[in-house]
């Protein structure tokens, strides 16, 4: 037998599967034979709009995605959906920065008590492996003088009430692994980009404000600095850690791992995501600059070599091609995009 025979006898389970993370990292486990034995998704993002209904169509048609909010389930009636699972996915929450400033309650609520339920649920369950959706955020502005160790995390350097909800997160899978013998990863993602992603995002409202020859507004003097991550090289990250974990019989690493997960580019400024994506849509940026809000950091910086030494080679896919291949899907789509 091989080891992609294997492979397809794992069973998934997956919550925010029409996010759009977890709307592509579903379509490429059930590519690779993985068995997706439960998708859930609330299908009311944050951002608003009909991206998750969209993206289950587009991206998943043969994937029955439940309609259900983590926040109005039992743990017992979550660990019933679960069933058998070998790997849950824990990727359901309410995303960004700014938003969180403004909805704080709905953000502790959808963040830190999903992921109770979630957890819960695992330790009722046969689960073998649990990922949950963490953030560079958490980082603060550490990302400034340094590229972020995982070690280096700490809650005095958060800076907005997102990050505080991933923060605590962390807290939660840690409270778990005590509990449960298993391993337990928090995916730290950097800036994850893409076809069918958050329009709430910078490259996306910069590519829509292009193309209708509008101002975009740039924080400071460049925008700042992420280290950013193209779709389809977070979930294929993703996939390559199952494959380590199973081939290990899930049980490495027991506890709780904290992994950076982003391309292996260079980062980059705001400013030079315009460049790009100005060239790729061949229209002249037009830009404002202003200050930056108090809880957007200005710089992330991801030290990948925890992620490497687990894995091998990080995907990673060129800057320039991937931000030119969102451009150009984002302008062949804009009617999805509502200014």
């Amino acid at each position: 037998m091989t080891v992609n025979s294997v492979q397809k006898k794992i069973r998934v389970s997956l919550t925010g599967a029409a996010g759009f993370i977890g709307s592509h990292l579903a379509k490429r486990l059930s590519d690779h034979g993985y068995y997706i034995n439960w998708a859930g998704d609330s299908f009311k993002p944050a951002y608003g709009g009909d991206w998750g209904m969209i993206r289950s169509d587009l991206l998943n048609p043969n994937i029955e995605i439940e309609e259900v909010n983590l926040t109005d389930i039992t743990s017992n009636e979550l660990s019933d959906r679960l069933g058998n699972s070998d790997v849950v996915i824990h990727l359901a929450a309410y995303p960004g920065v700014r938003q969180g400033e403004i909805k704080t309650e709905e953000y502790f609520y959808n963040n830190v008590i999903s992921t109770n339920t979630i957890l819960s649920a695992c330790e009722k369950s046969r689960v073998k492996l649990v990922f949950i959706a963490s953030s560079s955020s958490i980082y603060g502005d550490r990302g400034l003088n340094l590229s972020c160790d995982e070690s280096i995390a700490n809650p005095i350097d958060l800076k907005s009430n997102y990050s505080m909800t991933k923060y605590i997160n962390e807290i939660q899978a840690l409270r778990f692994s005590h509990k449960k013998s298993i391993p337990i990863v928090a995916l730290r993602f950097f800036t994850v980009f893409g076809e069918l992603g958050r329009p709430d995002m910078a490259y996306s409202k910069f590519t829509s404000l292009m193309i209708n020859n509008k101002e975009l507004e740039i924080y400071g003097k460049d925008g700042g600095v992420r280290s950013m991550t193209y779709i389809e090289d977070a979930v294929e990250i993703i996939h390559k850690l199952i494959q380590v974990f199973s081939e290990n019989n899930f049980t490495k690493f027991i506890g709780l791992t904290s992994l950076n997960i982003a391309s292996n580019n260079q980062p980059i400024t705001a400013m030079r995501m315009v460049e790009i994506l100005s060239n790729a849509l061949e229209t002249q940026p037009k830009i404002v600059f202003s200050e930056r809000p108090n809880e957007d950091a200005v710089a992330t910086r991801a030290s990948l070599s925890n992620l490497s030494s687990i894995i091998g080679e990080i995907p990673s896919t060129n800057i320039d091609k991937a931000l030119t291949n969102y451009a150009k899907w984002h302008k062949e789509n804009i009617d999805l995009f509502d200014l």
